[in-house]
């Protein structure tokens, strides 16, 4: 007879996934980002920040640098840090990619219609998820 967990045992494997410090991350896939032809260089400057904010960013920085998140560039790209406040007086640390997203390509994937969704897993008998609690550092960039 075998059990629920017997089961996952023999899938976990194969879906290669690492830890990040408590973050899972995929390693089946990495996202691209394609840019239009002709596209130049963006290059941003920082934002003005109080020095409270400064203290925020920074704290986050060295928390995504310890982490493996992100590392040092000398990249001539560049995008603005946006601190946004959260209901509960903390912020949610962002990168302003609003140039980037006017040159970049769209993805031509299209969601599923949710009723072919459903009927597909209506017949499942286990359910799975991905827990993409801070998603952009979970999917690699190419």
């Amino acid at each position: 007879m075998w059990s629920v967990r017997d089961h996952r045992r023999q899938l976990l494997p194969k879906a290669s996934l690492c830890s990040v410090h408590g973050l899972g991350k995929t390693t089946l896939t990495k996202h691209g980002i394609h840019l239009q032809p002709r596209t130049t260089l963006i290059k941003l400057s920082p934002y003005r920040v109080s020095s409270a904010k400064a203290d925020v960013v920074n704290k986050e920085l060295d928390d995504m640098l310890k982490l493996g998140i992100i590392e040092p560039s000398t990249s001539p790209w560049s995008a603005a840090v946006v601190l946004i406040p959260k209901p509960d007086k903390t912020f949610c640390f962002c990168v302003d990619y609003r140039c980037l997203n006017k040159v970049a390509i769209p993805d031509a994937f299209p969601m599923q219609r949710i009723d072919d969704l459903i009927d597909k897993v209506g017949k499942a008998k286990f359910f799975t998820k991905i827990d993409l609690s801070k998603g952009y550092w979970q999917v690699p960039l190419e």
